[in-house]
């Protein structure tokens, strides 16, 4: 479930079936550029499968703005969980684990 869609459209925050809440921030320092690279297909309270497109960032515009396109994602309420594990690091693309939870 999709549990928050910052203004700006370059966060956004949602929790798994498992419980796991989760922080993805598309770029470093963007929520400066306004939310004009940033196209997002989801709003607060949608469900959304893997696989799913949830939205896009425009790459070179984010860097031509002297801002990174790094994009964390964050576990919110690790301290509720046992661990994780990052199963991968780098460019990923849709339908790659990148973590495990447990």
């Amino acid at each position: 479930e999709i549990t928050l869609v910052f203004d700006t459209k370059h966060a956004f925050t949602m929790r798994t079936a498992q419980g796991v809440d989760l922080l993805v921030h598309m770029g470093i320092d963007t929520i400066r550029l306004n939310g004009e690279p940033f196209t997002l297909n989801i709003q607060q309270g949608d469900t959304v499968k893997a696989g799913q497109p949830i939205g896009t960032m425009d790459r070179a515009a984010i860097l031509a703005a002297g801002y990174r396109t790094v994009t964390p994602v964050v576990v919110g309420n690790l301290d509720d969980l046992g661990g994780f594990e990052l199963t991968r690091t780098g460019e990923v693309k849709a339908g790659d684990a990148v973590m495990e939870v447990f």
